[in-house]
């Protein structure tokens, strides 16, 4: 340190530090001006006044009085790391990481040192570097209390939940009456899938602190996930009311108005969370995906829209020099990205087409961008060669993972849905990249070459809406999976005191004024009739309340609706055994419904669109020889509805098994015709790769 230093008045210096800790501007800034006329050139009054600087967020002026007070005293390690907190704030990771490295080499004993450089690390995305330097410092010091909590934090963005929670555990024990703690904590016990835990935690939290929004955001997003959702938007709404600015509060509400069906005022707050974001990518995935409910057959609105999300990337045109061994005919490595090998409509058309791909022709990697494991991610994990958890890293790691791997062809399963990686996409991970499954419109991305789908979904004149050019199955784009769950099929005699029941299985927002309307004339010509409505969303009044208020100014008693909310699978599958005609939803149909409707023997009438989105119902009734199910207009889409139920009596248990086995001997259940076709299609596109 400066010899200029040891000149410094230590009362001064002292309410410098105690200003400084209470955040007190108006003081500190008389103090810093006092240390100046006293010792202008001293290190410690440029950290001082480096820090003011920062608390009025000043970071050029702050950055300067940085550097001022290191070249004072070059070996001044505390300059050094805060300095690299300041820069890690602005996100200057790079010099942030030198600044810190310095401050431990200068001091390799003062564990908040190594605090701070975990703390950059994370910024970096190197979680698990940053996990060994937070755990390097706690040997220093062990009841570190900051450095814990950041390592819980640390072991939970990595999936080690139960000892992130020994960590808060500890956090807790030598701060009992800090909220933080138990918030975190109540993210952990989220993480693990224990709400009713991590809403214990988060009401404690509460208890210490008042009206904090990030406290109210938290307990927002436990409440949806206990299908509360009601509550849910009243806590959110309230974290909004504290910080006006908090875009995770927004995006919250967002979330759970859509799952209301709230969509106007859901895309209203994404809108506004766009003003606030710093997750810029995500949120307008997140948009463009709630104006596909609204944008309904408008193709050129969506194209607009989803082209803007390309403009958000940096204007890089350099595409990586594949080294790809150019063999038309050699065995090829495809990738899967998804965020949805689980118990997802994504992963139901997965397993059965991964099992009938040939072993010589392909080398099947997963991109897994999750963290939740269950059945139905065990056995898709079997049917890949190598699985690999990418939730963790970022899209410079995944990029370079997947061109380690040598991968020819990459699929996105995901678009604009949840958790996507589309930012590694954009990168041109690979020589070929197609969109599939997830997402039934453009991604907007230049750089992914193709969308796989049939000639209903998106005929040519629909081509040019696309960036992707289409390579189009002969058959539906769809290879279903029967359920591992097999109930058996059950139809109650129809009579007066055993109503009629029509249903549907689709989540709210698909559930608009305009099918409500017309499912409403359809009550009206069959008297003995009652609605069967059952998706999550339904857990809660609420979720309903909409509905039901809709169906009323349509002159509906709402005796004649009946909702059910959440069940496991087994269960969700036996209730199409209380119905006994699905009533699909136009502009955004069924398409894991559909199929599981047909699979247990209940017939299902869609209407054809004018949209890939609007057609997945039309594409699975036709590949599934259903045709006298698909109406052309809702007038049609009425009357077949209304000739069902005039000969409800031919809809009996025989019906219901003539149904399912003819669903289960269509192309939509042929792995294999599927899976042969799909190699044919994958190796035309590479032939043509290879010739460029």
């Amino acid at each position: 340190m400066n010899k200029s230093n040891l000149n410094l008045d230590k009362k001064i210096v002292n309410r410098a530090v105690e200003f400084l800790k209470k955040k007190d501007i108006e003081n500190l800034e008389k103090t810093v001006d006092e240390l100046f006329k006293n010792n202008n050139q001293s290190s410690i009054t440029f950290l001082f006044s480096a820090a003011l600087s920062a608390l009025k967020f000043d970071f050029i002026e702050s950055s300067k009085n940085f550097e001022e007070a290191i070249k004072i005293s070059p070996n001044f390690s505390e300059a050094h790391r805060q300095y690299a907190e300041l820069l890690r704030v602005n996100n200057k990771i790079e010099k942030a990481l030198f600044h810190a490295k310095k401050a431990i080499e200068l001091s390799p004993q003062n564990a908040a040192i190594y605090d701070t450089l975990g703390n950059v690390l994370i910024a970096n995305g190197e979680i698990n570097e940053a996990i060994e330097i937070y755990e390097k410092g706690l040997k220093i010091f062990p009841d570190l209390t900051t450095t814990i909590n950041n390592l819980g934090n640390a072991y939970r963005r990595v999936g080690r939940i139960e000892e992130s929670i020994l960590c808060f555990e500890r956090c807790i024990k030598n701060n009992p009456d800090q909220a933080v703690y138990y918030t975190n904590m109540a993210l952990s016990y989220f993480d693990l899938g224990n709400y009713k835990q991590a809403l214990e935690s988060v009401k404690k939290a509460n208890n210490l602190v008042q009206n904090n929004a990030h406290v109210y955001v938290v307990t927002g997003h436990i409440l949806t996930k206990l299908y509360k959702f009601s509550d849910a938007e009243k806590s959110y709404k309230h974290a909004i009311k504290l910080n006006p600015k908090y875009s995770s509060a927004y995006n919250g509400l967002a979330n759970v108005q859509k799952l209301l069906g709230k969509l106007d005022e859901c895309l209203e707050n994404i809108k506004t969370v766009l003003k606030y974001s710093t997750l810029i990518k995500e949120d307008y995935s997140n948009l463009l995906l709630v104006e596909n409910y609204l944008f309904e057959n408008d193709y050129e609105k969506s194209y607009i829209s989803a082209k803007k999300y390309q403009d958000l990337f940096p204007n890089n045109k350099e595409i990586p020099k594949f080294t790809n061994n150019k063999n038309k005919k050699r065995k090829l490595k495809i990738g899967f990205v998804s965020a949805d090998f689980y118990e997802h409509p994504v992963g139901y058309f997965l397993d059965n087409f991964l099992s009938n791909l040939r072993k010589d022709s392909f080398e099947i990697f997963a991109y897994y961008n999750h963290k939740q494991f269950d059945l139905q991610t065990n056995l898709l994990e079997k049917q890949f060669d190598h699985f690999a958890v990418i939730k963790n890293f970022s899209d410079n790691e995944v990029f370079n993972k997947i061109q380690s791997d040598k991968i020819d062809i990459l699929f996105d399963l995901s678009g604009h849905t949840a958790l996507n990686r589309l930012g590694v996409f954009h990168m041109k991970a690979a020589p070929i990249q197609i969109s599939w499954l997830g997402y039934c419109y453009t991604t907007g991305l230049e750089n992914i070459d193709y969308i796989l789908c049939d000639n209903i979904v998106l005929p040519k004149k629909h081509e040019k809406w696309f960036v992707e050019k289409p390579i189009r199955m002969s058959n539906s784009y769809y290879c279903f999976s029967l359920p591992r769950e097999h109930p058996i099929l059950i139809k109650q005699k129809i009579n007066n005191n055993n109503s009629f029941h029509y249903g549907c299985f689709s989540n709210a927002p698909k559930i608009t004024n305009e099918v409500i309307s017309l499912w409403s004339e359809i009550l009206k010509e069959t008297k003995n009739s009652k609605i069967i409505l059952k998706a999550k969303s339904y857990s809660d009044r609420q979720g309903y309340q909409r509905i039901i208020n809709i169906f009323k100014d349509n002159n509906i008693d709402p005796s004649r609706l009946l909702f059910e909310g959440n069940d496991e699978r087994e269960n969700y599958l036996k209730s199409y055994n209380k119905v006994d005609v699905i009533l699909d939803t136009f502009h955004y149909p069924g398409g894991t419904t559909t199929c599981e409707a047909l699979y247990m023997g209940v017939p299902v009438i869609t209407m054809k669109g004018d949209s890939f989105l609007s057609n997945n119902g039309t594409t699975i009734l036709k590949n599934s020889n259903f045709n006298n199910f698909i109406a052309y207009t809702k007038q049609e889409y009425a009357d077949i509805a209304i000739s069902l139920y005039n000969k409800r009596e031919n809809l009996n248990k025989e019906s219901k098994e003539k149904i399912r086995k003819k669903f289960m001997s269509s192309s939509i259940l042929d792995g294999k015709l599927f899976a042969d076709e799909f190699e044919k299609k994958l190796y035309k596109v590479w032939g043509e790769w290879c010739d460029k």
